[in-house]
């Protein structure tokens, strides 16, 4: 999940680079609909830089409509922090409160 990354660990901004042009991010819940690459970029940037998240997805779905066309869906659980110092923090021993677990999964026969 590259954009999951961009978003937690990256850059931001840059989400809107894995959109096409005229790609679109919408909450079904609320309407809210974004539309456009540079409207992407200015939403996803426009993160406060003391705004710590992390999330997890589960449940993703990746379907082939055409040979041009796909479309996904996936569940998100975001756990932010608001306020977020990492110098504060790491002091403090708050450093760990979003960490990051790297791995990989094996399936043996």
């Amino acid at each position: 999940m590259e954009l999951v990354h961009r978003l937690d660990l990256g850059e931001p901004s840059t989400v809107c680079d894995l959109f096409t042009p005229d790609g679109v991010w919408e909450w079904p819940y609320d309407q809210q609909r974004i539309e456009g690459r540079e409207a992407l970029r200015e939403h996803f940037g426009s993160r406060p830089v003391d705004q710590l998240s992390r999330r997890m997805c589960t449940n993703t779905l990746a379907t082939v409509d055409s040979p041009d066309i796909a479309s996904a869906i996936t569940y998100f659980a975001t756990y932010r922090v608001d306020g977020y110092d990492s110098a504060r923090d790491l002091r403090s021993g708050r450093a760990g409160l979003a960490g990051r677990l790297v791995g990989d999964q094996r399936t043996e026969s």
